[in-house]
């Protein structure tokens, strides 16, 4: 309203620039989160540049205006935690309540955040037990994080202003209904599922077959480095912190579909925030991988061509990124997965009809 936006079309347009910026800021919170978790610029160049180039996110953070924000939110959010245990001043527990805010304002799984950051609070307390002064500074920062994220939730939600307590309690319970799509059906491996009635492995397949293999692959060297540096020292190492919180972040949601079966749709977009987890852990594997001489020159090169082969399909597949399969996803991919959900192709379809019909009005 403020830029005088009335016609669809400029409308449509300035949503898909905030979308885009958004995520693009969410890249550049990415690169200082993983500096900040992983200590190697190289690695969170290279970890960003993979972020940015995933075929179905790039497409995605042009114009999904709901999954790519809320990625990019959950992004900034761990990276300003970190910088609270670093720091556990008051000033960095006010930012990362704005974050968290944010975050649980665009969607209430948010809410993840706030629990993971009492955890690491509570933490870093019984670290220093022994250190009153310390312990003190960490309780405030606590209790200045706890405060100023209810103003802030509030503050960002419109809806609330009115009363706060008793919408936020409605918006909760709403969660499970998902009342627009209670007919809804996915097609999933050949079948039409009812999004009620969707197999524990929804999630996982969805994950598996779209995302770059060599992702997938330095994840689960990166999973396990991660716990043997967890079992060998301690979670409340400062030094294991970081890859704590990011193995939370990657496994927390993905535990919870498995056990809770949540209503899902449109492949595995609701849960996009748990990809930069995944592509921070698969940099640490490939940085502790090229500590090891024989790997020194062969992990970083293997991941820089990854990245390339990313950059080939954002190219080749230009309009449509937004139906990358990997390798792993089987062949006759229309019958068995939900290809454009979007309806991107449309406007090529659309464009065709106009081609063939210059003249006069053409009903759709």
């Amino acid at each position: 309203k403020a830029l005088g936006l009335e016609d669809s079309r400029a409308v449509y347009l300035m949503r898909h620039r905030l979308t885009f910026l958004t995520f693009w800021c969410g890249v550049a919170a990415f690169f200082l989160l993983l500096h900040r978790a992983l200590g190697d610029g190289w690695i969170a160049l290279l970890g960003t540049c993979t972020l940015a180039l995933t075929p179905r996110l790039f497409a995605d953070s042009f114009y999904n205006s709901k999954d790519t924000v809320l990625l990019s939110l959950f992004v900034v959010s761990a990276w300003t935690l970190l910088r609270l245990l670093d720091k556990k001043t008051v000033g960095a527990a006010l930012a990362h309540a704005l974050a968290c805010a944010a975050t649980i304002d665009v969607r209430l799984v948010g809410l993840l955040l706030v629990g993971l950051t009492l955890l690491f609070l509570g933490l870093e307390i019984a670290a220093q037990r022994t250190h009153e002064n310390a312990r003190r500074r960490v309780a405030l920062a606590a209790g200045s994080y706890a405060v100023s994220l209810g103003a802030f939730v509030v503050l960002l939600w419109p809806q609330l202003w009115d009363a706060p307590a008793t919408r936020l309690l409605d918006a909760l319970f709403r969660l499970g209904e998902a009342r627009q799509i209670n007919n809804a059906f996915a097609l999933y491996r050949g079948s039409f599922i009812s999004v009620k009635a969707l197999p524990w492995h929804y999630l996982p397949t969805w994950i598996g077959i779209t995302i770059p293999p060599f992702i997938g692959a330095f994840f689960v060297v990166g999973v396990g480095f991660a716990i043997r540096a967890l079992v060998r020292t301690s979670p409340l190492d400062p030094a294991n912190r970081a890859i704590l919180l990011l193995l939370l972040l990657a496994f927390l949601p993905i535990v919870f579909v498995i056990v809770f079966r949540p209503i899902l749709y449109d492949g595995w977009r609701h849960f996009y925030f748990v990809y930069p987890p995944l592509v921070a852990i698969a940099m640490f594997g490939v940085r502790e991988l090229a500590s090891h001489p024989p790997m020194r020159v062969w992990a970083p090169a293997l991941a820089l061509l990854g990245v390339a082969h990313c950059l080939f399909i954002v190219v080749s597949h230009h309009p449509h990124q937004q139906v990358y399969f990997n390798g792993f996803a089987p062949k006759d991919l229309e019958r068995q997965f939900e290809l454009d959900y979007w309806g991107l192709s449309y406007r090529d379809g659309l464009t065709e009809v106009l081609r063939r019909e210059p003249v006069g009005t053409v009903t759709v």
